[in-house]
């Protein structure tokens, strides 16, 4: 197209329909004819009401589009009826009047929507004319630029104005959630389904919004982003979770955690962003502000409670167990919709173990002389077996040269084969017929370890002897020497520990304790422990147990009166068929009873958690705890009193009578206590043989 433009714009402005005259044209025309151009006036200008005319004439759109309303009477209007025509028209205008703005370097310019929305404010603003396209770089503005045409001002902007208007017209938000929030999940809360009801709202306004998992991005016009996110505030404060302060008593919390947690579950599932268990132990709960007050009813109804019932249990029987019922009572209250608070009063019971009456072969045996201290060496005794600790050097080493090489060999090969385990030798030159080496495994972490390990020196050696049929032993006062230990503690442990042995084992043993002459202390100590031990001053630590007796007071808590009364009504039923209580009287029985037997009936008492009260003089006995325990316990009393009737029918036949087996000319080898019983009784009943 050849001339000038401007005029050839003149003509076409010619066939259009006049704008009509308002305030806003006026200025525009102001502007023609100074030809000055003030950013802020447009920005003025573009804020002004638009006044709604029948006909609207624009220029740029005109040619662009050729939509608008032309009149063929005027001259050349035939052209615009030619789509050649406007082709060509449109083509010269881009070439030559139009310049493109590339907007950059904000974060909104990555969506396509900002093209709709800043399209949109141009085009129902008369005074501004551009053209927004979308790109990878940045939005495209395509604009008449002001240095191109001396006339027709009305129809151009400059680049300055454009950054102008998007700087000061249109504003970018970000709207940051709650953790609590997500807007990408598919189970979407109350408060995510009123953000994309809104966002639906908005989608044919001009404004962009993007909803990200903790954030909700605004785009637009100043006035309606603000006014949106307004909208956003007040949907964030109805659903923004609050703690909320119960008003609860802790016997109230207590009965909601054990007797409705099933319902606070189900009312943190039907309100979302609600957590009531996790803080109902602080009397409070977290929920949105237009559920709390809904919550809140719901849990003061659950915990209206009515008057609580108090009651102690008082049964004896039941107080041996009732720490280990708690659960059981508590499970019980559960099925009648009743919470159950206990108080435990606890109390150390000490039973004293008593005294057997019946001075049976082992008891003579023991008080007579089943014990003896010697001042004496060790390598002199004629005994059965000569304990030597294989740990002391100086007594292992004294033994072997006095018992001769052949021993010491004897000795050197055993060791290599059990270094930890006692083993016997021949005696050699000694007066005793065999020797066992035993290692004292001292184990000094605390008195007690160190104690006990003195008494397992005592209680295998004499285990040993009893199992290899021996009828003497003899033992060295260990820890006396080099180690230099109390000379009461070594004293009390081994001699404590012999006589347990001898009481466990019933059996005929004699154990001789081999102190040297010239240490006096040491046999003193000795002696004085022994003279306890045969007049029946037995450790406190031997001849008492201790239970732990327990008295419960419950408190029935619930909402219902008649639901506390059937649940008391079961806790008694339960009580009662928990426990039972068996009472003998007239047991002469108990006088013939052992004192390992009475030990033995007494531990397994304590063990199954029953009461143990006896009186062996006027034979009484009586049991209580749980109704299984004291019917295992009763069969016990009953085993033992059949088994000890039997013992004393035996040891009246064989006491003083022993058998024995000869093994060579020389040598004759005796039977165990129980066998040769066993034998005499046979012979007794002449009967040839001894059934197994």
């Amino acid at each position: 197209m050849n001339g000038d433009f401007d005029l050839q714009l003149n003509e076409v402005e010619k066939i259009f329909t006049p704008r009509p005259k308002t305030s806003q044209s006026n200025t525009s025309t102001v502007r023609q004819t100074t030809n000055t151009f003030d950013v802020d006036d447009l920005l003025r200008d573009l804020d002004i009401p638009k006044v709604s005319t029948q006909l609207k004439t624009t220029y740029a759109p005109v040619i662009f589009s050729c939509q608008d309303v032309y009149y063929e009477s005027h001259k050349g209007g035939g052209f615009f009826s030619q789509s050649k025509f406007c082709n060509v028209l449109k083509a010269e205008m881009l070439n030559i009047y139009t310049v493109e703005l590339t907007i950059t370097k904000r974060l909104w310019t990555k969506h396509q929507d900002c093209v709709r929305i800043i399209q949109a404010y141009g085009d129902q603003n008369e005074c501004l004319h551009i053209s927004c396209e979308y790109s990878p770089i940045g939005i495209l503005v395509s604009y008449f630029p002001e240095d191109q045409s001396n006339k027709f001002l009305n129809l151009c902007v400059t680049d300055i104005t454009i950054e102008k208007i998007i700087k000061e017209k249109f504003i970018s938000r970000d709207i940051n959630l709650t953790t609590s929030s997500d807007l990408t999940t598919t189970n979407q809360s109350f408060f995510a389904q009123d953000i994309l009801k809104l966002e639906n709202q908005l989608r044919s306004r001009p404004i962009l919004i993007i909803l990200e998992q903790r954030c909700i991005r605004l785009f637009g016009i100043i006035d309606l982003v603000k006014e949106v996110e307004k909208q956003i505030e007040d949907i964030q404060i109805k659903y923004a979770s609050n703690m909320v302060q119960l008003n609860l008593k802790p016997n109230q919390i207590n009965y909601l955690m054990d007797i409705h947690c099933d319902e606070l579950k189900a009312l943190e599932a039907n309100y979302k962003d609600t957590k009531i268990i996790e803080h109902l132990r602080n009397a409070k709960f977290l929920a949105p502000t237009y559920l709390q007050n809904t919550i809140e009813k719901q849990i003061i109804n659950l915990a209206t409670l009515c008057t609580p019932i108090d009651f102690e249990i008082q049964e004896e029987s039941f107080r041996p167990i009732a720490q280990n019922e708690c659960s059981n009572l508590i499970n019980i209250g559960r099925q009648y919709k009743c919470h159950i608070e206990i108080q435990e009063n606890v109390i150390n019971y000490t039973c004293k173990i008593l005294k057997a009456i019946s001075q049976d072969h082992v008891s003579d045996a023991l008080t007579a002389a089943a014990i003896k201290i010697h001042q004496d060496d060790l390598a002199e005794q004629k005994v059965d077996l000569v304990v030597i600790c294989s740990t002391s050097m100086y007594l292992r080493d004294d033994i072997l040269k006095k018992a001769g090489q052949s021993v010491k060999q004897e000795y050197i090969e055993a060791a290599k084969s059990s270094p930890t385990e006692p083993f016997e030798t021949n005696s050699g030159n000694l007066k005793c017929r065999k020797l066992l080496f035993l290692p004292w495994e001292i184990n000094r972490t605390n008195n007690y370890t160190f104690y006990q390990s003195i008494r397992n020196f005592v209680k295998k050696a004499v285990q040993h002897a009893i199992k290899t049929h021996h009828t003497s032993i003899a033992f060295p006062s260990i820890g006396c020497g080099q180690i230099n230990v109390d000379k009461t503690i070594i004293a009390n442990e081994m001699l404590v520990e012999a006589q347990k042995q001898l009481l466990t084992g019933n059996v005929l043993l004699q154990i001789i304790f081999v102190i040297l002459p010239q240490q006096i202390d040491v046999f003193n100590a000795f002696q004085s422990k022994l003279d306890n031990l045969q007049t029946g001053n037995i450790a406190i630590k031997d001849a008492e147990i201790s239970y732990r007796l327990s008295t419960l007071k419950l408190t029935i808590i619930s909402s219902s009166i008649t639901k506390q009364e059937e649940c008391k009504k079961a806790l008694n039923n339960h009580i009662q068929k928990s426990i039972a209580v068996r009472e003998y009287l007239q047991q002469t029985a108990l006088k013939i009873w052992t004192q390992p037997t009475i030990n033995k009936f007494y531990k397994f008492c304590f063990n199954q958690h029953v009461v143990l009260d006896m009186n062996i003089q006027i034979g009484y006995l009586k049991l209580f705890g749980s109704e299984q325990s004291v019917i295992e316990a009763d069969n016990e009393y009953h085993k033992e009193q059949a088994q000890q009737s039997e013992q004393a029918r035996l040891a009246v036949i064989a006491r003083d009578v022993i058998w024995a087996y000869k093994i060579n000319d020389n040598n004759w080898e005796k039977y165990s206590s129980e066998l040769n019983i066993r034998i005499e009784d046979e012979y007794s009943s002449k009967r040839s043989t001894v059934s197994e």
